[in-house]
């Protein structure tokens, strides 16, 4: 499409080029840009404001042409070009050119054609709280509460150049995934407080959602869009053009205005609020299409009536949401430098922190960058679980080997030597997949470990068990680690998993030494008394006698007599019963599951490492750019099918309506061989999602025909991995379906 006289002077001012400064070349195809110290900029101009352009051809245009070329994408706004970008990746069947549409956009320059000049955004000076300014003759500044609504017209003008000047010093926005879930997360719970209080005919359906996430608390948080105010510093808003301030409006050029701070807040409430409209509406259509008590006639109507009133709600949540803007206006462009630099600038880099840039770190780097985790620089420290500063990490390492008195007392003059080590023991790819292992669980504990409960009732004397209680936070991680398998339910019940073996931990440990005597400080800074631990243990498995008989009547009345029973986890099951077989001396994987009136309770959670090794590759994600995939990801080759034909003790509870446990039954070599093909149809599935870049392809539980299906394991959303499309994602798993679990108990047991 050639440009028009008009779209040339629009574009000229909308990149607030003067016209003696550009020349348009080749049918105005390519904009060359003298600037005032003789250097040109090149532009190979792309107009997408027809939805039927082809951005694949611009792309392989473009790369012809000089090294020095860059980008320019022409939208009408920033809504039609999200819905352009998204259409187009969409049709792409192969994640290698999703990622292309992806990298172009991240780094082009893209401009609008809105034909206004002047943004207006309403205020709301009638609520007495939205005014204070700050006036002198060379600057001014003015401050209100803004709904995201109106901030909206402004996004949608100008969208990412709006932050043309928010240069955040020692920033990777590339690891801006924590603070865009935790967006989320209150975007949604919001949402669903909306929807409540109309009284939606869709509110259960969102529930169900909710519970598929595993996310918690949400009923107790309905003021969490008015709170959002409160929790984020809002936004500056820089001018080099004087504002029109009105009693109930201000308006301004949008070329003329920069965000030289707040760019995060701004960028991720837009970005994040499509995302939700989509996967909301992907999830509530997908849930209609399966509901049997819903007229098959009437499922498109009520289709077309979830779409238009979820974007009514997302309006309302965005007038809902108010940030603090501060408006500043100076024609003195250094005035505009020293506020963004002082806005943003972060703690440089220490002289002690030498070590994370050092051959070994970046040799542990190399070795575990498919697994997320990094050693960082302060200067470059993530809000991320799996980065860590050069001591968190050796740290870690220690605790991982079972020294939690040395990492507890580690000395800056033994970090050279731990790197060392590591970058050595790092050569097996196994010590990398335990350690990665170990770091999610540590996380786990890191954040448990502030809310934990006192491990006794009323009546200790908890002089015995305080130097634990106080000091013990890596001795119990290195305890924790030991009886991993135990724990390998813990995503379901964080908290309960956590505090059962809290309770055992101090069990174990005060009686290795004298009453009179507890465990102090001192004692947990030292790994004598962790070891003493590993020799009693050992000990004691050497003296049980191995007795392969179960007495299923004997099991019901150990786990009534239990005092952790009352609890409805599905964690104090499974930590129950491998205690049990343990005192028997029965070796082997041991499950459970919860029946209630003839239903399986919960969906079955395999090993994370079934889902990890499809995305943990040295070579990912290319490797799927190939229409013929690797060998290592073909399901013969899989992990997964291994652990759906791993046999192992399956120990079925069943539950009154009251949660009173009636019965224990257990199945010695139950494994999911029956539903082998059907497994590697979901495996196949989850192939294919990788290969095209589409998340929303994996298996779902919902599917008619389906017996295993894909979702997180964990609540925590900021353990993330990249996706083939470039997009950060949760980690997950394979999980068997509810009716799969079933069907093979009611085999087994007729």
């Amino acid at each position: 499409m050639i440009l028009t006289d008009n779209d040339k002077n629009l574009l000229l001012r909308r990149l607030n080029i003067p016209e003696k400064s550009a020349s348009f070349l080749q049918d105005r195809k390519i904009l060359e840009i003298n600037d005032d110290n003789g250097d040109t900029l090149e532009y190979y101009i792309g107009d997408f404001r027809k939805n039927n352009s082809d951005i694949t051809e611009y792309i392989g245009k473009i790369e012809n042409e000089n090294i020095e070329m860059q980008s320019l994408l022409i939208f009408e706004n920033w809504e039609q070009e999200q819905d352009f970008i998204d259409r187009k990746k969409n049709e792409e069947k192969i994640a290698k050119k999703r990622r292309e549409i992806e990298n172009l956009v991240k780094k082009s320059r893209i401009v609008y054609f809105i034909k206004e000049d002047e943004v207006r955004i309403n205020l709301e000076k009638d609520e007495g709280i939205n005014y204070l300014e700050y006036i002198d003759k060379s600057k001014k500044g003015f401050i209100f509460n803004v709904s995201l609504l109106e901030l909206g017209k402004l996004y949608n003008t100008t969208g990412k150049y709006l932050f043309k000047d928010n240069v955040r010093q020692g920033r990777h926005d590339n690891k801006s995934f924590p603070l865009e879930s935790v967006f989320k997360e209150t975007f949604e719970i919001g949402l669903y407080h909306l929807y409540k209080k109309k009284n939606s005919r869709y509110i259960n359906k969102i529930r169900e959602y909710f519970d598929e996430k595993l996310l918690e608390s949400y009923e107790e948080k309905s003021e969490i869009l008015e709170d959002f105010w409160f929790h984020h510093n809002g936004i500056t808003i820089f001018s080099e053009k004087e504002y029109n301030v009105q009693y109930d409006y201000i308006s301004f050029v949008a070329e003329k205005v920069s965000v030289i701070n707040g760019a995060q807040t701004l960028t991720h409430c837009f970005s994040l609020i499509r995302q939700i409209k989509q996967e909301w509406l992907d999830i509530l259509k997908e849930k209609v299409e399966v509901d049997e008590d819903i007229d098959e006639n009437k499922k498109g109507e009520i289709v077309a009536e979830i779409k238009t009133e979820l974007g009514d709600m997302l309006e309302f949540l965005k007038e809902k949401v108010k940030l603090k803007v501060i408006f500043l206006f100076s024609e003195d462009s250094g005035l505009k430098k020293s506020i963004t630099r002082g806005l943003n600038t972060q703690i440089p880099i220490l002289e002690e922190d030498i070590l994370g840039a050092s051959d070994s770190s970046e040799e542990i780097n190399k070795r575990l960058k498919n697994k997320g985790i990094k050693i960082c620089r302060s200067g470059e420290y993530l809000d991320n679980e799996r980065t860590f500063s050069v001591l968190e990490f050796a740290k870690a390492y220690l605790i991982f080997e079972e020294k939690p008195g040395t990492a507890r007392n580690l000395k800056k003059d033994k970090l050279s030597g731990i790197l060392n080590d590591v970058s050595k023991a790092f050569g097996n790819e196994s010590k990398v997949n335990s350690f990665s292992k170990a770091i999610q669980l540590f996380s786990k504990i890191d954040e448990w470990w502030r809310k934990r409960e006192d491990p006794f009732e009323d009546g200790k004397d908890s002089s015995v068990y305080d130097g634990l209680k106080r000091n013990g936070k890596s001795y119990f991680k290195s305890y924790c680690w030991r009886s991993y398998k135990e724990l390998v339910d813990i995503e379901l019940d964080v908290a309960d998993a956590l505090q059962v073996k809290y309770e055992q931990f101090i069990n174990e440990f005060i009686v290795l030494k004298e009453q009179e005597d507890p465990i102090n400080s001192n004692d947990l800074k030292k790994d004598e008394l962790y070891q003493k631990y590993i020799r009693e243990m050992e000990n004691q498995q050497k003296n049980i006698q191995s007795d392969n008989s179960i007495n299923e009547e004997n099991m019901l009345s150990e786990y009534l007599n239990d005092k952790g029973h009352n609890s409805k986890s599905k964690i104090t099951k499974s930590i129950f019963a491998k205690n049990y077989f343990k005192k028997q001396g029965i070796k082997g994987g041991i499950r459970t599951v919860t029946i209630v009136n003839g239903k399986v309770k919960e969906s079955f959670p395999f090993n994370g490492e079934t889902f990890s090794s499809l995305h943990e590759h040295e070579n990912y994600p290319e490797i799927y750019n190939d229409l013929t995939l690797s060998s290592s990801l073909t399901f013969e080759n899989s992990i997964f099918k291994k652990e759906v034909e791993q046999p192992f003790i399956l120990v079925v509870f069943y539950e009154e309506d009251n949660s009173v446990v009636s019965k224990i039954t257990v199945i010695k070599n139950f494994n999911f061989s029956a539903y082998l093909e059907k497994a590697k149809k979901a495996f196949e599935e989850t192939i294919e999602a990788f290969r095209i870049g589409d998340s929303q392809k994996f298996p779902k539980s919902s599917q008619k025909d389906g017996a295993f299906h894909i979702r997180p394991k964990a609540r925590n959303s900021k353990d993330t991995f990249e996706f083939t499309n470039g997009e950060q994602e949760v980690r997950r798993t394979f999980w068997a379906n509810k009716d799969t679990v079933l069907g093979i108990i009611n085999s087994l047991q007729n």
